[in-house]
């Protein structure tokens, strides 16, 4: 088994010179090991969810217009995934962006913002209606950022 120095569980730092190094091992189209390959992915989530956090207040307005039936359930799935999609597109952009990736540090709040965030998208996903069981989760998720944000 390989070692290495980076823990899944408990790492909070973003070690830019071993990101790049993997990144550029896998450019150069050179097999990353398990491992390695589970270092990236792990690097990568940091940056998104650096890139969800950022845009927090668009997820908060859309909830809060949700909740206060300024916007029905479908639009309210609509507009949530179009909002997440911009993000991924934009955490795309960055996994390159060396210059940005030099100076970035992690956010613990982000990854808990995230948490919430993932569960919303999985419930919109599986819930493609009005009703109050949408509702409900939008309005409980609603208070769990706010206590994040």
């Amino acid at each position: 088994m390989i070692e290495t120095n980076f823990n899944l569980q408990n790492d909070q730092n973003f070690d830019f010179d071993r990101y790049k190094n993997l990144v550029e091992k896998k450019s150069t189209n050179k097999t990353l090991s398990k491992l390695e390959a589970r270092e990236l992915v792990w690097y990568k989530a940091f940056i998104q969810e650096h890139v969800f956090y950022e845009h927090r207040l668009e997820y908060k307005n859309l909830l809060t217009q949700f909740i206060e039936k300024k916007i029905n359930g479908q639009q309210f799935v609509i507009q949530f995934h179009e909002i997440e999609k911009k993000h991924y597109k934009i955490a795309d952009g960055l996994f390159n962006d060396f210059q940005f990736l030099k100076t970035f540090q992690v956010n613990v709040n982000a990854n808990n913002f995230c948490i919430i965030i993932d569960m919303l998208s999985e419930i919109c996903f599986g819930i493609r209606s009005e009703g109050e069981v949408l509702y409900g989760w939008v309005q409980e998720s609603f208070l769990k950022l706010k206590e994040i944000c």
